[in-house]
């Protein structure tokens, strides 16, 4: 699952979402954009549902990271895709 936290959220806020997750025993990492910040987290979906994350302060939207997002992760295959963007076919 992923937390996207509010574009005004505070550090207070941010911690109070990594806490709680902690608290219930997942593993949050968190990201800092420049807009933005998310938190990736890997626990039981059932335990973490329960969290009621999206009623947080700072949270804006928790979704579920699943489907083809999984495709392209080192887990799946830990060679490096490179793409080449400047040949036109």
């Amino acid at each position: 699952m992923v937390v996207v936290m509010s574009a005004g959220a505070t550090e207070l806020e941010i911690v109070g979402v990594v806490h709680r997750l902690e608290t219930a025993g997942a593993t949050a990492f968190v990201s800092r954009g420049l807009n933005r910040v998310v938190i990736g987290l890997v626990g039981g979906p059932a335990a973490i549902a329960e969290l009621g994350l999206a009623d947080l302060p700072g949270v804006e939207r928790v979704c579920a990271a699943t489907g083809g997002l999984r495709l392209v992760s080192r887990e799946v295959s830990p060679v490096r895709s490179v793409v080449d963007a400047t040949r036109s076919p």
